[in-house]
C-alpha cells in the first residue's frame, strides 16, 4: 500500500514509533497508557489484537506492526488481555505531535510543501463532494415527492370512471409512474458518477505524477528522487537471463518467512535479510551472511546459467569472492565478476589453508584429494548442463525426460545423513562421491581423498553415510559392508 499511495501506513507508524515501548512495557496497562499516548489503543478482535483509532476510524492488526505483539506472544508475556483501568482524570494525555498523521513516505526538501497543497486540495474535494452530494439528495426527495402528487392526484381522476375503463386508467398509471421512476434512477446515477469523477483525489504517488505533466518542477524532483531511493532499494540482486525457468528452493534450515505472494524471506545473524522472488533473490540488508545465503539460493534455482548480478560494487566484489571462497558451483555473466571469482579460486589453490588441525581417528584424517575443486566444478556444470538440455526439449514437445538429477556442491550446512549413490574419478585424478539429501532430485558431490574413496568403493548402492558440518565421514564401514 505504501508503495502504491506513497503514504506511510499505520503499521508502519506503530512499528517505528510505538512497538519498541510496548515491548518492553511489563503489564497491559502500560501497554494502553503508551498507546495512548499517540491517541491509539489495542483491543481483540477475532483470534488476535487490532490497533488504531476510533475517531478516524483506523485499524491494523498488531502483528502485523511487530511478530512481537501478536496475540499469543504478548498474552505470553503480559497473560490474558485485561482491558484498561482506571478514571479518565489518571489516563495520559493524548500528545499531538505524537499521534499518526498521513505523512510522504519518500522525505524530500520540496515534499512538505507539496503534501500540504495536496492535502488542501484532497479537503477541498472531498467538501465539493459532501455539498454535491447533499443537492443531489434533495433533487431526489423533490422528485419522489413531486412524483407522488401527481400519482395521488391521477388515481382521484378515475374515480369518475367505472368498471373496466378504470381498471385501464390505474395500470397506466402505474405503468407511466414505474418508467419515469426508472428513468429519473438512472439520471441520478449518471449525476453520483460524474460528482464522484470530478471530486475524485488521486494519491499521492499519482497527484505528483500530474504536477509533473503540468510542469511542477519539485514535483518531479520529488518524483525523481523517490525513483533513485527504490532503485538503490531495489538493488544487489541476482536473477539470470531465463530467471522464469528458476528451480524451486528453500532452505528450510535458515527458518524461512513466506509471504502470501510467494516471496520468502531469509534473515540471518548478522542482521541480514534475504528475500527470494518468483524470477529473482535479492539482499536488501546486503550484510556478508545474506550475500552468501542469496549466492546459494541463486546458484541452486538458476543452475546452469550464468548469473546476472545487480546493485553496489561492494556486493558485487563481495559476491565473486563468496563463490570461489565456499567454491559454490556458478559462473557469472559479467566477465569482470567472473574472472575475480577465477583469480580468488586460484590463490585459494596455491595457498594452503591455514589454523586447521588434523582431527582425531581414522574418520578424521585430512581429505588429500578434495582441494582439487576446479575440475570437481567444470564436472558439476557440465551435468547440470546435460540435464537442462533434456528437460529443454522435453518442454518443446519431446517425449524424452531428464533422468539426469540436478548436482551441487556439498558444503557444510548439508551435514546429516545421505544415501550413498555412487563415485566418480575427475579429469585431474580427484574422485567424489555421489550422495542423495532430503531434497527430492538432487545429487550432493563430495570430494573426499584416495583413502576415503576406496573405502567407499565397498558400500552399497543406497547404503545410509553421516557426514558432520566439518565434511568428516563418521566411521560406519563395517555396517554398511555388512
Amino acid at each position: 500500500m505504501e508503495s502504491f499511495s506513497g503514504i506511510e501506513t499505520l503499521a508502519t507508524y506503530v512499528s517505528r514509533e510505538i512497538a519498541p515501548s510496548l515491548r518492553e512495557a511489563k503489564t497491559w496497562q502500560q501497554v494502553h497508557d503508551t498507546l495512548a499516548e499517540h491517541g491509539l489503543s489495542i483491543k481483540p478482535r477475532g483470534a488476535g489484537l487490532v490497533i488504531g483509532d476510533d475517531g478516524i476510524p483506523l485499524w491494523v492488526r498488531a502483528s502485523q506492526c511487530s511478530r512481537d505483539l501478536s496475540m499469543k506472544r504478548m498474552t505470553d508475556r503480559l497473560g490474558p488481555f485485561e482491558a484498561p483501568t482506571g478514571a479518565a482524570d489518571n489516563e495520559p494525555k493524548r500528545d499531538r505531535q505524537k499521534s499518526y498523521t498521513q505523512r510522504p513516505v519518500h522525505q524530500h526538501p520540496s515534499s512538505a510543501q507539496l503534501f500540504a497543497q495536496y492535502q488542501r486540495e484532497r479537503q477541498e474535494k472531498q467538501l465539493a463532494r459532501k455539498q454535491g452530494m447533499a443537492i443531489v439528495r434533495k433533487q431526489d426527495a423533490d422528485y419522489y415527492a413531486r412524483l407522488g402528487s401527481w400519482r395521488a392526484n391521477q388515481r382521484l381522476a378515475t374515480r369518475t370512471v367505472k368498471g373496466t375503463a378504470r381498471k385501464l386508467l390505474q395500470l397506466s398509471i402505474r405503468n407511466q409512474a414505474a418508467a419515469a421512476k426508472q428513468k429519473h434512477k438512472a439520471e441520478m446515477k449518471k449525476r453520483r458518477e460524474q460528482l464522484y469523477n470530478r471530486t475524485t483525489m488521486p494519491n499521492w504517488a499519482d497527484w505528483l505524477i500530474q504536477q509533473a505533466e503540468g510542469g511542477n518542477e519539485d514535483a518531479l524532483a520529488v518524483l525523481r528522487s523517490r525513483a533513485a531511493k527504490e532503485e538503490r532499494i531495489r538493488g544487489d540482486l541476482m536473477t539470470a537471463e531465463k530467471a522464469e525457468q528458476a528451480r524451486d528452493r528453500v532452505l528450510a534450515a535458515l527458518k524461512p518467512s513466506a509471504r502470501r505472494d510467494g516471496a520468502v524471506t531469509y534473515r540471518t545473524i548478522d542482521g541480514g535479510m534475504v528475500i527470494d522472488r518468483r524470477t529473482q533473490v535479492q539482499a536488501q540488508k546486503a550484510t556478508t551472511g545474506a550475500a552468501f545465503v542469496a549466492l546459494t539460493l541463486a546458484a541452486e534455482r538458476f543452475t546452469g546459467q550464468p548469473l546476472i548480478v545487480e546493485g553496489t560494487d561492494q556486493f558485487r566484489s563481495e559476491v565473486a569472492k563468496l563463490a570461489a571462497l565456499h567454491k559454490v558451483a556458478v559462473t557469472f555473466a559479467d566477465p569482470v565478476m567472473e574472472k575475480a571469482r577465477q583469480e580468488a579460486m586460484a590463490e585459494q589453490k596455491e595457498r594452503p589453508e591455514a589454523g586447521q588441525s588434523a582431527p582425531k581417528g581414522e574418520a578424521a584424517q585430512p581429505e588429500q584429494g578434495a582441494g582439487k575443486a576446479g575440475s570437481v566444478v567444470e564436472w558439476i556444470e557440465s551435468r547440470n548442463k546435460a540435464r537442462d538440455k533434456i528437460s529443454t526439449k522435453h518442454y518443446q514437445g519431446d517425449d524424452k525426460i531428464s533422468t539426469i538429477h540436478y548436482h551441487r556442491l556439498w558444503q557444510s550446512p548439508d551435514a546429516g545423513s545421505f544415501s550413498y549413490e555412487g563415485r566418480r574419478k575427475m579429469k585431474d585424478g580427484s574422485e567424489v562421491l555421489l550422495l542423495k539429501g532430503k531434497a527430492e532430485g538432487e545429487l550432493l558431490v563430495k570430494p573426499v581423498s584416495s583413502r576415503v574413496a576406496a573405502k567407499a568403493s565397498k558400500w552399497k548402492i543406497g547404503s545410509r553415510v553421516e557426514i558432520d558440518a566439518r565434511g568428516r565421514f563418521i566411521d560406519k564401514s563395517r555396517a554398511m559392508e555388512r
